[in-house]
C-alpha cells in the first residue's frame, strides 16, 4: 500500500557538528524562521520553518562527519533541494557571508537554474530557480 501522506512536504533531519554556524547558515543567510529549541539528551533541537518544510538541527558536536564531495561522491541522501524566486541575490549574499559555492550556476533543465553550495558541515545544499 502506498504512503497516504498528509503533509505536501517533507521534514528534513540535518546533523550538525557546530550549531552556531548552522544556524547562521539556515537562519540567518536563508532566512527560515525559528519556530521552538527541543532540549533533548543528547544535545539541542532546533526546529526552523521552511515554506511548508521544517528542518530540524540537530546539535552533536561528536557526530562522525558524511562523506562529503558533489552529490554523485557518495551513496544515501546526499542534498536538499530548494527553489527560489531569487537565486542572483541569494548567491550574493551567500558568497559574502563566506559560504563555499561548490558548482557556480548551471542550466539543470530548460529555463531553470541550478547552483550548489556547502552548509557550514559540507552538505550539499541546491537552490533552483526558475525562468520566468
Amino acid at each position: 500500500m502506498p504512503a497516504d501522506l498528509t503533509k505536501p512536504a517533507f521534514d528534513l533531519g540535518v546533523v550538525t557538528t557546530d550549531i552556531e554556524a548552522s544556524l547562521r547558515f539556515y537562519r540567518d543567510l536563508l532566512g527560515f524562521v525559528p519556530l521552538m529549541v527541543l532540549p533533548l539528551d543528547d544535545g539541542d533541537l532546533h526546529l526552523l520553518i521552511a515554506g511548508e518544510m521544517l528542518i530540524k538541527l540537530k546539535d552533536s558536536p561528536s557526530a562522525v562527519a558524511s562523506p562529503k564531495g558533489e552529490i554523485a561522491d557518495a551513496t544515501g541522501f546526499r542534498y536538499v533541494t530548494f527553489w527560489v524566486a531569487n537565486m542572483a541575490e541569494l548567491l550574493d549574499g551567500l558568497r559574502a557571508a563566506g559560504v563555499t559555492i561548490m558548482r557556480e550556476p548551471f542550466e539543470v533543465l530548460p529555463n531553470t537554474m541550478a547552483v550548489l553550495v556547502a552548509d557550514p558541515d559540507g552538505n550539499v545544499v541546491e537552490f533552483l530557480e526558475q525562468a520566468s
